[in-house]
Formats: C-alpha cells, structure tokens, sequence
C-alpha cells in the first residue's frame, strides 16, 4: 500500500512543476535569441515573474542551461531504459524511442538547448553533461547493436549509427516553429519512420496515420 502524500511532497512536487516552467522558458529564449544574447531577465519576463524570484531558483543562466542539458538527457535515457524492459525488437525500441523523444523535445522546446553553445557551461558542468551524454550513447548503441546482431539492422558501426540518429533528430529542434502546420507528433513519427525503414533498412515497424491535428 502506497504511503499518503506528505505536505513535502507535494511543495517537491510543485517545486519540480515550477523548474520545468523555467526550463520550458528559457529554452524558448535561448532558442529565439541564442544564449549569449538571452538576460535573466528575459527568461523572468517570459514567466512574468521578477528577476529575484528566478535568481530564488537558479544561482545564474549558466545553471539555468545546465540544467536544460540535463533534463533533456534525463527523458532520452529513461525512456530508452523503460523500452528496453519491455519485449520489444530493437526496431521497435528504436522506433518508439524517436517518437516518444522527438515528441516530447519539440512539444517542450527543452531538446533546443543540444544546440546551444557549450561555452556557456563551466568546464565542471560540462564534464558532467559528456558523462551523462556518453552513458546514454552506449544504452542507444546496444539497441543498435543488437539489432545487428539479430539481423535486423545492416551490419554497420553503432557508434557512426547512433551520431547519424541523435543529429538528424536533434536538429529539428532547430527549424520547428511551433506555429507552423506540422504538429510534434507528426513530426515525430515522420522521423521515426524515417529512420527505421530507411536509414536502416527496416519496414516492418511505422507509425499510424495521424488521428487528427493542424494540417
């Protein structure tokens, strides 16, 4: 039997809605303005919040952005680790992966900041990101290679494999216009398909027709 929510959990909670806010913000900025051009204080007026309050949370915009890495990071490597738990190919891992990802970077903006220049980021902060980067690289590469293993893929380089993927999607970020006519989810699974039945030679796994949308 699950334990009742406490009062700390809930100000957790809310403390944790409050910094993707933040985060969803700045990503908007710094996708607009670039991050040398953004100010705190433009990511405070997106909230409508002062610039005190934001410096209640976040020290400066270098940990502002790191964190935006790391929140990216945190959605590719749990997702991958939620379908490689379930008895799935690795063409359809793959493939929900791109779709579950790319969905939910363009849907928050957050996946932008992969674009972002890493000057920003002291040389502590981005060790740590490489680190994390790098321990979600060999979760996709196992995918990957097990998918060749299997004969399902073309025999070929993980690693050369998995930066062909992780670029061709990250990218987008760097053309979607949220008021354009194509929406996340189709976006999405356009990439999904894509990639698995093309770049990879695989046709057994594509997404439904879009139930609906702007066209």
């Amino acid at each position: 039997m699950a334990r009742p929510q406490t009062h700390s959990d809930f100000k957790d909670q809310a403390r944790r809605q409050w910094k993707a806010q933040v985060l969803k913000a700045a990503a908007q900025a710094f996708k607009k303005s670039g991050y040398h051009g953004t100010s705190m204080d433009d990511i405070a007026a997106r909230l409508n919040i002062t610039k005190g309050n934001l410096y209640y949370y976040f020290k400066n915009k270098e940990a502002i952005l790191f964190d935006c890495h790391m929140a990216c990071l945190d959605i590719a490597q749990g997702l991958i680790d939620e379908l490689a738990a379930q008895d799935q190919t690795p063409a359809e891992t793959l493939h929900a992966w791109i779709t579950g990802y790319l969905e939910r970077m363009l849907e928050d903006l957050v996946g932008s900041v992969i674009l972002t220049a890493e000057e920003g980021l002291s040389a502590r902060r981005l060790e740590q990101i490489v680190k994390r980067r790098d321990v979600f690289e060999r979760s996709l590469r196992r995918v990957l290679a097990e998918g060749m293993s299997r004969g399902e893929f073309p025999e070929g380089d993980p690693r050369m494999l998995t930066f062909a993927i992780l670029g061709s999607i990250n990218w987008t970020s760097k053309w979607y216009d949220p008021e354009g006519e194509k929406r996340p989810p189709e976006i999405a699974a356009f990439f999904a398909d894509w990639i698995v039945s093309g770049l990879l030679g695989k046709r057994a796994v594509q997404s439904p027709p879009p139930s609906g949308g702007r066209a």
